[in-house]
């Protein structure tokens, strides 16, 4: 679809997900891989406020967290509900090991990334 046009980051409407925010949220890696090497913003939002890292935490899925963080995902957008990717790991009990990879791999984890723009107009 890429190579016929299509435009990376659309958004569905009404319901807003993307492709990586849906690869993320069915667990497909490889997907997810493809993506981000194509260029796919981790960072959108959609109607719920969710990125693709609100997804993998759903999914508790440590692979595609990784993935996602070592493109650059931001650890800090909110959604509707109140969460962060990283509150939600840790409500649903699968927090530590991904917060810890997000620290040591120094990506944007809580304070380091207050210093950006996080309402991203949405």
């Amino acid at each position: 679809a890429l190579v016929r046009g299509a435009v990376l980051d659309a958004q569905r409407p009404g319901i807003g997900d993307t492709a990586l925010n849906l690869a993320a949220a069915m667990g497909q890696e490889q997907a997810v891989i493809f993506l981000l090497d194509a260029g796919a913003d981790p960072d959108i939002q959609n109607g719920s406020g969710r990125t693709a890292l609100h997804e993998a935490a759903f999914l508790k899925s440590p692979a595609i967290w990784n993935r996602l963080i070592d493109a650059g995902a931001r650890t800090d957008i909110v959604s509707v509900n109140g969460h962060t990717p990283l509150t939600l790991c840790d409500a649903l009990a699968f927090g530590p090991s991904m917060v810890q990879y997000s620290w040591q791999h120094g990506q944007q984890a809580l304070g380091q990334s207050r210093d950006r723009d996080t309402s991203h107009g949405r």
